[in-house]
Formats: C-alpha cells, sequence, structure tokens
C-alpha cells in the first residue's frame, strides 16, 4: 500500500539544483497532490567551472542568481506562495531570503539538507536564522545544530516488491558519481572480486578536465585508470534496468557523510541486496544484515556468502515510510 501524499492544493516555490533528476521526481510527485509549483534552480550556471567556485566562494554568484531568481518570479503568475521550500540553496542569498520573507509574509520557509554540512558549513549556517523549519539527512548534524533529523527517499519507479535474485544477471553492481575515494575502492574491491563474477560498475566524472585536476592534488585519485570513469551520465531507466538486473549493489558515501544516500533507498525498494561503506546504517530501523553488508573502505572485501546467499530486500514497512510522498509528508506538514 502506497503512502498518500497530504500536501494538496498549495503554491510552492521550490529551489533546488538539477541533480539526476531528483528535483523533478519531487515537482511530478507535489503535483499529484494539485499543487502549484514555480521551480527555481540552485547553482543556475551550466558550466562546471562555475559549480565549483561556488563551493568556495558564493558571494561571487549571489547578485547575479537574486537577479535571475526575482525576474523568473516577477514573470510567473504565482501571486504568493504557501511554502518556500528551499534544497540546500547555494546560491540562495541571504539577501534573497529576506527578500522573500518580506514579500510573501505568510509563506513558510522549509530548507532541506542532503549534503554534510561540514561540507558547505561557512555558506549554509549563517543563513538558517532565516527559515521556519530545518531538516537534514545525517542524524550528526541534526545533533551539532539542532535541527530536525529526516532521511531521505527513493521514488516509486525503482520499488519492486519480493523480486527474486537467483536468476540475477549482474553479481555486484556500482552507479554513482566518481569523487571522493570511490574510484580506488572500486579498483581494489573488484581486484579481490575476481572474474568469476559478474560485475557492473558506472563512475560518472562531470568533465575529463576534472580527472586530471583529481589526480594532480587528490591523493585518492594518484593510481585511478581514466578507462573506468565515464563522462556522459546514465539515463534513469538504464539505472532502474541495472538494478532489476542486479544481485548486490554497492553504496560509497563520501569520507566526510554518514547520511544514508538516496542510492541506499533506491537499492533497498529494489530489493536487491546493498553493500554500503556506511556503518551508521545499523542504527537504521530497516536494518538486515542478511541483506545489508558493511565494509570497510580501508580494506574492501565482501564475504563470499553474502555473494551466495539469496536473500532479497523486502520489507513493507521501510516502502511506506521511506518513499517520496511520506518524505514531503514530514518536510511539508506544516500549515
Amino acid at each position: 500500500m502506497s503512502v498518500d501524499l497530504n500536501i494538496k492544493n498549495k503554491n510552492i516555490l521550490f529551489i533546488c539544483r538539477k541533480y539526476f533528476d531528483y528535483e523533478t521526481e519531487i515537482i511530478k510527485a507535489l503535483e499529484k497532490g494539485n499543487n502549484r509549483i514555480l521551480h527555481l534552480v540552485d547553482v543556475p550556471f551550466k558550466q562546471n567551472i562555475n559549480k565549483i567556485i561556488i563551493r568556495f566562494l558564493p558571494n561571487l554568484f549571489f547578485k547575479k542568481a537574486t537577479i535571475l531568481y526575482n525576474d523568473i518570479i516577477k514573470n510567473s503568475n504565482f501571486k504568493d506562495f504557501d511554502f518556500i521550500f528551499v534544497v540546500i540553496g547555494e546560491t540562495v542569498s541571504p539577501i534573497f531570503l529576506m527578500q522573500l520573507k518580506d514579500k510573501y509574509p505568510n509563506a513558510t520557509l522549509v530548507l532541506y539538507i542532503w549534503d554534510s554540512i561540514e561540507n558547505n558549513r561557512k555558506n549554509l549556517v549563517g543563513r538558517f536564522r532565516y527559515y521556519d523549519h530545518i531538516f537534514c539527512f545525517q542524524k550528526e548534524d541534526s545533533l551539532k545544530y539542532n535541527i530536525k533529523f529526516t532521511p531521505l527517499f527513493y521514488i516509486d519507479s525503482y520499488k519492486k516488491n519480493n523480486r527474486s535474485l537467483i536468476e540475477a544477471k549482474i553479481d555486484l553492481c556500482f552507479i554513482g558519481t566518481a569523487h571522493a575515494d570511490r574510484p580506488k575502492i572500486i579498483q581494489e574491491l573488484t581486484k579481490r572480486i575476481g572474474q568469476e563474477r559478474k560485475v557492473f560498475t558506472f563512475l560518472y566524472l562531470q568533465a575529463k578536465w576534472l580527472y586530471w585536476i583529481y589526480k594532480f592534488i587528490y591523493p585518492p585519485y594518484k593510481n585511478v585508470k581514466k578507462e573506468i570513469l565515464n563522462f556522459d551520465k546514465l539515463k534513469k531507466e538504464d539505472i532502474i534496468e541495472v538494478y532489476n538486473n542486479s544481485k548486490i549493489i554497492l553504496d560509497i558515501q563520501h569520507p566526510k557523510q554518514t547520511g544514508l544516500t538516496i542510492r541506499t533507498f533506491e537499492v533497498l525498494a529494489s530489493g536487491s541486496k546493498l553493500v554500503t561503506t556506511n556503518e551508521d546504517i545499523k542504527n537504521y530501523d530497516f536494518y538486515n544484515k542478511d541483506q545489508i553488508c558493511v565494509i570497510d573502505r580501508n580494506n574492501p572485501n565482501i564475504p563470499n556468502d553474502f555473494f551466495e546467499s539469496n536473500d532479497n530486500f523486502s520489507n513493507e514497512y521501510f516502502l511506506n515510510n521511506y518513499s517520496l510522498n511520506n518524505w514531503l509528508n514530514k518536510i511539508l506538514k506544516y500549515d
């Protein structure tokens, strides 16, 4: 039984960067409740170099982004908003937030952070005072900054109940961005697994020139081969097909994060078993050692018996509690 969306007939200003179409899925879910959405793209600049600079020097882009955002709102047919819903908001300046609060005094300002606050602390924390409610995906951040801990979600297209793993064509799969030490871990892990098992990996990097910069300045990239990287994104439909044909899916969280990635929830919703470097998953209410294996990122290895067992992940409580609709109900539950 799927969870119904409780947010209905609202005007919502939604500010979120383009991130593997998750922003589109959130908008589609909200629109099913007859909500009207105006989407502003956080980090609205196409060049990858700008996206990198924003993380370290956001003030260079605040004015440009604020002008762009105000123009879009002015030219829209929205006169008021019930919610102003921001995900991270790297280019959402304090001035713009004050303008929104002044222009839409009845709107509820909500911030959700699906990154480690330490990765973007100086840009985020100073803006907390402008929001009515703040949520984050990482438990330690919620304790440190006294904000609400709310884990991420899966989207329905990944959900596949009671799938048999016996006929899976792929033994181990990884799909994700090639940040931090991920390529290094995957190279080491696949070497240990050997050729007797079918392995599929898709490591995405935004640009070829980034590879050479990382290789020069970032130690984990020193021995990473360019051939294992992909510079074109994989379509969501292709990801789902790979997941549905995979027995075990690997998740490698950023070393500065302890919050569970969206990939974690998608994997479990698909019915596949999960191997993860995230030790904190043992503290979640759906953890089961027969379907979830935690490995050491510094010494990655998967036990043979985890490969051999066919205990797929099937948990009705998980499917209800961690759906996108339920996530939205928790985030936008304030009237």
